[in-house]
């Protein structure tokens, strides 16, 4: 992946549930030379919480990916909306979820049918 030192222009907000279908992403991504910063960045032993909102406040650009896993995820809410207070939250739609009420006036992809390839 990318090198965690050099993360931080995007971070990626999801449910631990779809990650193997993130990970088409950030590999996507990564290829492009885009520095991403996703959970999978936590150095085991360091605290999850703060190494996420650190991770939250040196981003560029917050990717949600919203599914029918995310949608219920309270920490991915909580991502979304820092992200749209900051005016930096990017959405985009891995499934047929019904994105929440406060997220719908942004315009989000639907990467549902994307498999990965450039």
């Amino acid at each position: 992946m990318s090198d965690p030192a050099r993360a931080g222009e995007i971070f990626i907000s999801y449910s631990n549930k779809d990650r193997e279908r993130v990970r088409v992403l950030v590999e996507a991504l990564v290829r492009q030379g885009v520095p991403v910063w996703w959970d999978q960045h936590i150095v085991p032993g360091q605290n999850w919480e703060n190494e996420i909102e650190q991770a939250l406040h040196r981003s560029r650009t917050v990717i949600v990916l919203w599914s029918q896993h995310s949608v219920l995820s309270d920490e991915v809410k909580a991502e979304a909306n820092y992200a749209l207070k900051q005016k930096k939250l990017i959405p985009a739609l891995l499934d047929g979820a019904a994105i929440p009420f406060r997220y719908r006036r942004t315009q989000t992809p639907d990467l549902s049918r994307w498999d990965g390839a450039e």
